[in-house]
């Protein structure tokens, strides 16, 4: 039957509905496999089959399908489209259960985009819709996305009550997998309420229904959640056993990411045990884990790029084919007006000229589309090469190598040593870093710190500094773009710091407001209360350029404010960075 409705071209119109549907399964089987382009036309057949039948479940179904392809190459604007399109089918049949799924889909594309407002909307609808039914898996779904969404805006409150209801739900039709999911997120919202033992008994309960069911990966982050709440109720030696069982787990069943998060979790708990010795050698494994990860997501991010690349060749096509089509039948039009009233040769000119001018004006806009399109990715790729050459200034490398040599020269190995070792660790984490979009909080902040000692060695001990991080910010979690900071901090200790007489300080805090991250660097450095730009301070310039452009880019493609701030203070100068709340996935 497969065969003979896919070779069929036949008009009768329930092998036509067949050859839709099943054309539509073999394009995600090729979708699946990253075979883009001839998924995309398998999509696009199935989509033309199904209009012209007039098959409005599969019109929604299409549409969805396309939006999804989108929300996985990063365009969330046309996922959305797409699913307005699906709800727009949807509500003409409707198909409440389909109106439903639509908004949840909404809503997740606007989360992940931290449109919260827009996602919040959407998330509302599909409940409502749901309630109405009463079908309870679905609702189920819809109350554990509503209270996600309450918990990422900070109102676990709201989140508790609805988490509650959908655990009841789940227990009462034998949802084990919608059980253990709910007390995840139960702990989650525990945890943001400060209620740690009831994220540890939470977790404990999903973590065994887990186990009955053979998840064992989910086994293993269950372990690692569990030990970190532990480890802040102050049971340092129980939070590393559940460490240990969780990352000995995930060394059995080969994942690759629960070993990392494993590894730098028992360096974390070791070494606020004093265990120095052990704590290097977990150190030691997530380093070089980190690494063979980094280059299978090298290679994972090309995909997703030359996957983007694809499809926008595909949207561009398609859009210009859309307003060609668009021209010549407004051109058809307009002739057959003319022809009908039979003017003369001039009107039908005329006509020709309306159509060729509305055609070439079709064309002007497609390619002003892709120009812009072009040129937004030139200004990304150009600003990516310039922070790479410019994150670390010359001049602190040049001085760098002098202070090595002279300690050799001096016969002080030990200082050589370490100066050596943390020179030739922020190198590495600086070109490592130059090729990654956004890196985990804490891993950008022991680069800062490198920089720091190097500095301060460097000055002959003239400045003191020190890292702050706000209690319940997990900097495991919290994702930022690479090395922000680092340019502040060269102009303040070349600038301001080198001026001042005695010892001077520098501050490096991070602090939670209003839902955004922000990342301030305060130092008590030679000023009269004046804020100095790039200009007048030559030294860092061009990084701090650089940065203000990297916050600039980082608003407009993900459309949340990133900005800088520079406040004056009686001696010295304040730079506070505004960046949105970005937590790993």
């Amino acid at each position: 039957m497969t065969d003979a409705a896919l070779l069929s071209d036949s008009s009768n119109r329930y092998l036509r509905f067949a050859r839709g549907n099943l054309l539509n399964y073999i394009a995600a089987y090729h979708i699946n496999r990253g075979e883009i382009s001839r998924g995309l036309g398998l999509l696009r057949e199935a989509l033309s089959i199904r209009e012209e039948i007039g098959d409005s479940l599969g019109l929604a179904q299409s549409y969805n399908n396309l939006a999804m392809i989108n929300f996985r190459a990063g365009r969330n604007v046309p996922a959305v489209e797409l699913l307005h399109k699906s709800l727009r089918v949807s509500m003409a049949i409707r198909d409440s259960n389909a109106m439903a799924y639509n908004y949840n889909n909404i809503g997740q594309v606007w989360s992940s985009a931290r449109e919260m407002e827009k996602a919040g909307e959407a998330f509302a609808k599909s409940l409502a819709l749901r309630r109405s039914i009463g079908e309870k898996k679905a609702l189920r779904e819809s109350l554990t996305s509503m209270a996600q969404y309450h918990r990422q805006a900070q109102r676990p409150l709201d989140a508790l009550g609805l988490l509650n209801e959908a655990l009841v739900l789940a227990v009462g039709f034998g949802d084990s997998i919608g059980v253990s999911k709910t007390l995840e997120g139960l702990a989650h919202t525990m945890e943001a309420m400060d209620s740690l033992p009831q994220a540890l008994a939470y977790t404990r309960r999903a973590m065994r229904i887990n186990r009955e069911l053979g998840l064992q990966e989910l086994s293993s982050n269950n372990l690692m959640n569990m030990a970190g709440y532990v480890q802040r109720l102050g049971r340092p030696k129980e939070a590393i056993n559940m460490a240990l069982e969780g990352t000995t787990l995930a060394e059995q069943i080969g994942s690759a990411k629960n070993r990392r998060n494993g590894y730098a979790l028992l360096t974390k708990l070791y070494k606020s045990n004093k265990d120095f010795a052990t704590a290097y050698g977990y150190k030691a494994k997530f380093l070089d884990l980190r690494d063979s990860l980094g280059k299978l997501e090298d290679q994972q991010a090309l995909v997703k790029t030359t996957m983007r690349f694809e499809h926008e060749q595909e949207f561009l096509a398609d859009s210009l084919e859309h307003v060609m089509e668009e021209a010549k039948h407004k051109g058809e039009r307009y002739f057959a007006q003319v022809v009908a009233k039979r003017q003369r040769s001039t009107a039908l000119a005329t006509a020709i000229g309306g159509a060729l001018l509305l055609l070439l004006g079709g064309l002007a806009v497609a390619l002003d589309h892709r120009r812009r399109k072009s040129l937004l990715a030139r200004q990304t790729a150009q600003l990516q090469t310039q922070v790479w050459r410019a994150q670390i200034n010359p001049r602190f490398i040049h001085t760098a190598l002098q202070n090595i040599n002279e300690y050799v020269q001096a016969n002080e190995r030990d200082l050589a040593s370490s100066f050596l070792t943390r020179f030739a660790r922020l190198m590495r984490a600086v070109l490592e870093n130059a090729r990654k979009d956004e890196v985990p909080l804490t891993a950008d902040l022991a680069v800062l710190q490198d920089y720091l000692e190097l500095e301060k060695v460097r000055t002959g001990d003239g400045f003191m500094y020190s890292i702050e991080v706000e209690p319940g910010i997990d900097v495991e979690e919290v994702m930022v773009p690479p090395m922000l900071l680092q340019p502040y901090a060269e102009q303040a200790i070349w600038s301001r710091l080198a001026k001042r007489s005695g010892i001077g300080h520098l501050v490096v805090r991070v602090q939670r407001r209003n839902g955004r991250l922000v990342l301030s660097l305060e130092d008590d450095g030679e000023g009269q209360g004046q804020v100095r730009s790039g200009s007048e301070n030559p030294v860092g310039a061009e990084g701090v350029g650089i940065t203000e452009a990297r916050l600039a880019l980082l608003s407009k493609q993900g459309g949340e404010e990133a900005s800088v701030k520079k406040i004056a203070l009686p001696q010295g100068q304040c730079v506070e960075l505004l960046l949105p709340l970005s937590l790993a996935a």
